[in-house]
């Protein structure tokens, strides 16, 4: 919604121009220059509300209690806090602005609670009041071109959000990805269909290999595809997306941030080095079902997940040689 309505920029000017009459009128006869002065400020006033009128806010708050109940044989492996309960209170904040810079042109930001979390931007109560730290969580460019009779592309650039159909089997809602994102979009009748590419950054290696590895030092990064069919039909609505993941640089390399809780789940990397043994390139397979009934709705929804190059050599769990598929 309009923060500045064309209506009330209107009013404003008229009002703004009516107090300034009759300020100068008190002082005897208005002169041409008086009179351009006034236009002036009226005109410098209007712009500043269109600027206004270009930036829209959003954000949400979130407030929890948790508690965690663990089993009493809960390994450290998977789980820091191992077999004891946990309870405590977290909150989230997040706040961003769109600003719509030219026709095609939008560039928006998000601030979060969180801190250099990928996965949760929950910050928990305590820690003798110390402060909660707030870091951009999304900063991007997005580009929808006009000319050329372009219609349904959009290019966006920067720390942008997840376009991908998804669970939480491959992408934690929280996730936002960085690097560019390419859509296309076009509807036949009841028909959707949509192509999404992307290409993002995952870790800048450091230019020399760590001790006791051979990897080599190219940057991790990701090239993804997913197309999606979205039908509406009298039975409901349908959507279907085939995405496949393709992690470019992992084998032999050592991220630095370990993927997964705790070695239990880190079957493919070495532990003294932290160098990564495969690598993954996920094809994955969504569906969902859904229907008003009742006043409900009513939605059924499955996944497969597939790591099609997961042929590495043990690492850490000799046991977990299966590892490579997902579903739910």
């Amino acid at each position: 919604m309009s923060l500045f309505p064309k209506g009330r920029k209107i009013i404003i000017g008229i009002i703004a121009i009516l107090f300034l009459v009759s300020a100068v009128g008190t002082a005897g006869a208005i002169t041409q220059e008086e009179l351009e002065v006034m236009r002036e400020k009226v005109e410098a006033h209007d712009r500043s509300l269109q600027i206004l009128d270009r930036l829209h806010w959003f954000g949400d708050l979130r407030l929890r209690y948790e508690h965690n109940n663990r089993d009493n044989a809960n390994s450290t492996a998977n789980d820091g806090d191992s077999p004891f309960d946990t309870q405590r209170g977290r909150v989230r904040l997040r706040l961003g602005a769109k600003a719509h810079l030219y026709k095609d042109l939008d560039l928006l930001f998000r601030v979060s609670t969180g801190n250099t979390a990928a996965t949760s931007g929950n910050q928990t109560l305590g820690g003798t009041s110390g402060k909660k730290e707030i870091d951009a969580d999304l900063l991007y460019a997005s580009f929808r071109p006009s000319f050329w009779n372009i219609h349904g592309l959009t290019l966006e650039g920067g720390i942008v959000n997840n376009q991908f159909m998804t669970s939480e089997v491959v992408w934690d809602e929280d996730v936002t990805l960085e690097g560019i994102t390419e859509q296309f979009e076009t509807q036949y009748g009841n028909t959707s269909l949509k192509l999404v590419l992307g290409q993002y950054v995952l870790e800048e290696m450091d230019r020399t290999p760590t001790t006791g590895g051979n990897q080599p030092v190219d940057d991790v990064w990701i090239a993804a595809w997913q197309g999606q069919l979205h039908q509406k039909t009298s039975f409901g609505k349908f959507k279907f997306a085939l995405a496949f993941y393709d992690y470019q640089n992992l084998t032999d390399n050592a991220v630095t941030t370990q993927i997964g809780a705790g070695d239990g789940q880190r079957n493919s990397q070495v532990t003294a080095t932290n160098v990564n043994t495969t690598n993954m390139r996920t094809l994955n397979l969504l569906g969902e079902w859904s229907t008003p009934i009742l006043n409900y709705h009513l939605k059924m929804f499955g996944e497969y997940a597939l790591n099609t190059d997961a042929d590495a050599p043990a690492g850490n769990n000799t046991i977990a040689d299966d590892l490579d598929t997902a579903w739910q």
